[in-house]
């Protein structure tokens, strides 16, 4: 540092020669190289070199180290490939040492090398996009980075095993029903060892609660002929798989003339009105059984308290009037009264607030199509699967998994899954892998006569194919190009049939 100190002295004189230049080349070698190469490096010392091998063989960032040492002055930005481009832009916080290009401080990776040392930092941890993005931001740089390391995470196994549940969808809006029991939905449930029935009307919300002697479909056969007997058979039941999905139940409600939607195996939401009656009659049972009042009054009770913002009650809905009980009421309240017409339009309305609420945090996806690889929820993690089937129900799909099993799911219990390339960085050596200089090259791509043409510095040799032509060589020097092609040769003509005469560009040579 002598040579430096001397030129810092009160009344020295300034003189800049090659002994001054000399020791700060070396002050710089000293300090990029002990800093730089050993510890921003995510990876063992012995690394080091194939990184540097693989930025040789690098076909832009060698192009690059030419221009970092021969200057910029005469090379034509708009001539530049896409990431040269970038790195113009850059020009001012490039360096090149030890054979590796820098970015303020961070190490410029190669494009051969690039997922292999996204993967060898991800699988450390396994942190998800958002931290392992910032982490390669922090030590490494090259253009448009970003999406590079999304591509890779999103594809990894380990990150799709693990991954968290899906937001919920859109809610999907039941048809409204015009009169009383058109449709239902029905619900098995227990509690303290006893099982019960429970049917509740989409139109009044009428709650039935049926003991059962078992689960059987014979034993729901018998309990439901006594219901629809009293209400009339529904045009659709709306109810869980088992028993409702049973061959004897199909034959009933053949026989008794209404159709049945089943809900998808482990997804209660898509009926969401029996889970809610289920809850209900459970919260009325231990409350009765609390206090030490009949179960039935408290039943009856709730079928004669109005709905929210509806102003009628389930009985008033279902039968056309408020039912008694023991509560003392005039008379004039107990008479048979018609529902108001538009009783119809304030359901809707009650719906689409109710969906607008729900819809604030959901997220709607697409729809999965047959054979797309997915990754399916069981307990706590994701497994790999394939669509099988897209079933009529809304948002199922039959759905087979990597054992063969098959199942019928729910989207919200489904995600696409990314297949991994057969090279995953997330499950390769640390080691990135280098070629030689003498690797065969695939052939550059060809571009019309009358399309300028571009110094093109993104051809890599470490990502070349085996078999194909070597082609031309990428210029080391920015000041010798290739003279621009005459586009001239071949004169175009208007619609009308005039000659264009092209303009007259001047090519590097004649600068």
């Amino acid at each position: 540092t002598a040579p430096l100190r001397e030129l810092m002295k009160k009344n020295s004189k300034w003189e800049w020669t090659d002994r001054q230049q000399n020791a700060f080349t070396k002050i710089k070698k000293l300090i990029v190289h002990a800093v730089t190469l050993e510890e921003y490096l995510p990876f063992p010392k012995d690394e080091i070199e194939k990184l540097k091998t693989a930025t040789e063989n690098d076909g832009e960032l060698s192009a690059l180290k030419s221009h970092i040492h021969h200057g910029w002055k005469n090379l034509n930005r708009k001539l530049l490939s896409g990431e040269m481009k970038i790195y113009y832009g850059l020009r001012d916080e490039l360096f090149e040492q030890g054979g590796i290009i820098f970015y303020n401080g961070k190490i410029i990776i190669p494009t051969a090398s690039r997922k292999l040392m996204v993967g060898y930092i991800h699988r450390q941890a396994h942190l998800g996009i958002t931290k392992t993005v910032a982490r390669i931001r922090s030590i490494m740089y090259w253009p448009r980075m970003e999406k590079d390391i999304i591509d890779i995470i999103e594809r990894c196994a380990t990150c799709q095993t693990y991954q968290r549940k899906n937001v919920k969808e859109p809610m999907i809006l039941s048809k409204t029903p015009y009169f009383p029991f058109q449709f239902i939905g029905m619900d098995i449930g227990e509690y303290r060892g006893k099982i019960f029935l429970v049917i509740e009307d989409y139109y009044s919300r009428w709650l039935d609660l049926i003991p059962l002697r078992g689960k059987t479909a014979n034993e729901v056969i018998d309990k439901l002929k006594v219901v629809f007997s009293t209400h009339g058979t529904p045009e659709n039941v709306r109810c869980d798989n088992n028993p409702f999905s049973s061959k004897e139940f199909i034959n009933f409600a053949k026989s008794w003339g209404f159709t049945v939607t089943t809900s998808s195996p482990l997804y209660s939401k898509s009926n969401g009105l029996s889970e809610k009656g289920v809850g209900i009659a459970k919260n009325l049972i231990k409350k009765s059984i609390h206090s030490g009042t009949d179960f039935y009054q408290a039943l009856q009770e709730y079928r004669a308290t109005p709905l929210t913002r509806l102003q009628y009650s389930p009985s008033q809905l279902l039968m056309g009037r408020i039912i008694r009980t023991r509560v003392p009421v005039s008379l004039d309240i107990l008479m048979p009264k018609t529902p108001p017409e538009n009783i119809r339009i304030k359901m809707e309305e009650e719906k689409k607030k109710t969906k607008e609420n729900y819809d604030k945090s959901a997220r709607q996806r697409k729809d999965f199509t047959v054979g797309q690889p997915i990754s399916i929820y069981w307990q706590d993690h994701w497994k790999e699967g394939t669509v099988i089937e897209v079933l009529p129900e809304p948002r199922s799909y039959l759905v087979r998994d990597v054992n063969g099993a098959e199942y019928r799911r729910n989207s919200s219990h489904l995600r696409e899954r990314k297949v991994e390339q057969p090279s995953s960085p997330c499950h390769q050596p640390v080691s990135p892998p280098t070629r030689t200089m003498g690797s065969p090259r695939e052939p550059p791509s060809r571009k019309p006569a009358t399309e300028p043409r571009r110094l093109s510095y993104s051809h890599s040799p470490l990502l070349d194919q085996p078999g194909t032509d070597p082609g031309p060589q990428t210029q080391a020097n920015p000041r010798v190009s290739e003279a621009r092609p005459d586009s001239r040769e071949t004169p175009k003509k208007s619609r009308y049939g005039r000659t264009i005469k092209q303009p007259k560009r001047l090519t590097y040579a004649e600068f």
